[in-house]
């Protein structure tokens, strides 16, 4: 197993967050398993210079990458082990003169543990918890024999724990001058051929497999582990059909029925190919991201000094991209099944193929890179509304 850091935090490094300065002492990898399958989460122990604890989690959900920050409280109405552990989903208790309801019962594990972690924390340690909620606080209850802690929670964003960290600035600590790469470019120099293919099928095969068996699902959530699958409805665009989107005329040549993995979820999209009275290139996707009605119209980008398939592949989860001026965050991690294609005039994409990639978004922009061993491709999107989407391709209505 891989308890390799998915995120720009490491241990060591200072934070200044609610008015105090912290330091990183550790790291702990926790997980939970459920229908004989392990989900994973990343918690990194904080004190801060007045000797106060703090606990800054990192996981992975349907809605992406999602930040919480946690402190230990004591309640006015505390509970024993053994009331502890009676409680159930859906009951209400009272902790602190207001109710709130437990969403989630189950027992953790410790499976890694990097620096120093938290009092009485080790490898293989196991705890009961569950998970209360009252509008936005979240309540953790644990217990370990007859100890029970108690933990107050909410979560922040991704800005904030970069603004914490103070890693706003493009270039961050640990970057060789002249780029955001960790990896110096130099490093594919004398490679070529079946070499470099096999060098990038590799890389590929390790994020990959990365990705699937690192599922950050923590416990705090309140939402219980589990693989999302949302299926695709049907096709609402025609081959052939012409409309005008987003002030250009574009004609549909062909459509594909994809699936989108990540790590605790499986989305079907269906990604329609363009062209414009020019004949340039553009994607639209319809539910780029989950539950949202949106649709996200792509075009390509072509910067002069491109990341490779094999450096793209070792992109990790928050450090920053910078293609052709468009500045982001990594933000998701995905892989691509073509499950069905179709095409006017010469094909795009076949059924059965396989591409990785990433994405970000900076001010409403939103950056893909995909790539396979034959190359890499980036698009820039923007989402347009799906009255807007539909009624530009919407078949002629006949004349009377």
């Amino acid at each position: 197993m891989n308890f390799k850091n998915p995120t720009y935090i490491h241990v060591g490094q200072s934070a200044t967050y609610a008015g105090l300065t912290w330091q990183v002492l550790g790291r702990v990898v926790l997980g939970v398993v459920e229908h004989g399958e392990t989900y994973y989460w990343h918690e990194f122990n904080l004190q801060s210079d007045t000797g106060d604890t703090a606990t800054l989690v990192f996981e992975r959900t349907e809605r992406g990458a999602e930040w919480r920050w946690f402190t230990q409280f004591q309640p006015q109405y505390p509970l024993t082990a053994e009331d502890a552990a009676t409680q159930e989903v859906g009951d209400q208790l009272n902790l602190e003169g207001t109710d709130v309801r437990v969403s989630l019962v189950e027992t953790s594990r410790i499976y890694f543990i990097e620096g120093q972690p938290a009092e009485g924390e080790h490898v293989d340690a196991t705890a009961r918890y569950f998970n209360a909620q009252h509008g936005d606080d979240m309540i953790v209850v644990s217990w370990t024999g007859d100890e029970v802690e108690y933990y107050r929670g909410r979560t922040i964003s991704n800005r904030e724990v970069r603004a914490a960290f103070h890693l706003d600035a493009p270039d961050l600590p640990g970057v060789p001058p002249g780029g955001l790469s960790r990896f110096d470019t130099r490093e594919n120099e004398g490679f070529s051929g079946s070499a470099m293919v096999t060098k990038v099928l590799l890389a590929i095969l390790v994020l990959i497999a990365g990705l699937f068996l690192c599922k950050f699902i923590f416990m705090r959530t309140g939402s219980g582990p589990g693989i999302t699958r949302i299926t695709a409805p049907a096709s609402p665009l025609s081959l052939g059909a012409t409309g005008r989107v987003a002030s250009v005329n574009y004609r549909l040549t062909g459509h594909a029925l994809l699936q989108l993995s990540e790590v605790n979820w499986q989305l079907e999209q269906h990604e329609y190919y363009l062209r414009d009275d020019q004949n340039q290139e553009a994607v639209l996707i319809m539910n780029f991201h989950p539950h949202d009605p949106d649709w996200v119209l792509f075009t390509p980008m072509h910067p002069l000094d491109a990341l490779t398939p094999y450096q793209a592949a070792r992109r990790r989860l928050g450090e920053i991209v910078d293609v052709a001026g468009l500045v982001v965050p990594v933000e998701e991690l995905f892989s691509v099944h073509v499950q069905s294609a179709e095409f006017v005039g010469a094909p795009e994409v076949s059924p059965g193929e396989t591409f990785y990639g990433f994405s970000g978004t900076h001010e409403g922009s939103i950056l893909v890179a995909n790539w396979n061993a034959s190359g890499i491709h980036f698009w820039r999107g923007r989402s347009l509304s799906s009255r807007s989407v539909l009624a530009a391709f919407a078949p002629a209505t006949p004349a009377k």
